[in-house]
């Protein structure tokens, strides 16, 4: 993953215009709303799923998403 091993996914909903690129790259972390906004299904994610979450945040055509280096003490993502 780039960046820490443990990463909380944060979603800006007043930026997304519901592309959802976010949603077919990582269906178990984000999903879209009935009004095509994202919402996280979860907001920790470990390193089995950095890449694949990061490609994710990376692909939001909008940059709606960013990671950010998760609290110490976060929640452990089920891996």
């Amino acid at each position: 993953m780039n960046g820490p091993a443990m990463a909380r996914v944060v979603a800006d909903r007043g930026l997304c215009t519901g592309h959802a690129v976010c949603v077919a790259m990582a269906d178990d972390v984000f999903d879209v709303d009935d009004h095509g906004i994202v919402v996280l299904l979860r907001e920790v994610v470990g390193e089995a799923d950095g890449q694949r979450v990061a490609a994710a945040v990376r692909g939001c055509p909008r940059t709606a998403l960013r990671l950010e280096e998760a609290e110490p003490g976060a929640a452990q993502p089920a891996e």
